[in-house]
């Protein structure tokens, strides 16, 4: 069963901003979507220029991590709930709303 559920995800462009600004989305979900599934939709529906990674939907490759409520998560597997605040993770410089910089990770020594 679908319902209406309201988000909000911090938006940040360097080339318009300095700080951050959380946007509010109303969109539609059920007891199984995924926050990646809610980012889609925001995408798609609502508001195209909204940044975000994802790859594999399985949990293996780490690009569509978020933070939800403060706490890392992957958005893939996490599931949406009414008055979640979606930010970019700590720590990493972000390029684009949700994009952080990935090159720290692929230029460490396995």
């Amino acid at each position: 069963m679908k319902q209406d559920i309201s988000i909000k995800i911090l938006r940040y462009n360097p080339e318009n901003c300095d700080i951050g600004h959380y946007e509010s989305y109303r969109i539609e979900a059920n007891t199984n979507s995924t926050i990646l599934e809610g980012l889609l939709q925001v995408y798609e529906r609502y508001d195209s220029t909204l940044a975000f990674s994802y790859g594999c939907r399985v949990k293996n490759c780490g690009l569509c991590a978020v933070n939800v409520d403060g706490r890392p998560h992957y958005a893939c597997v996490t599931r949406i709930r009414d008055g979640m605040r979606i930010s970019p993770l700590k720590n990493l410089p972000v390029i684009k709303d949700l994009i952080f910089e990935r090159r720290t990770f692929s230029n460490s020594k396995a």
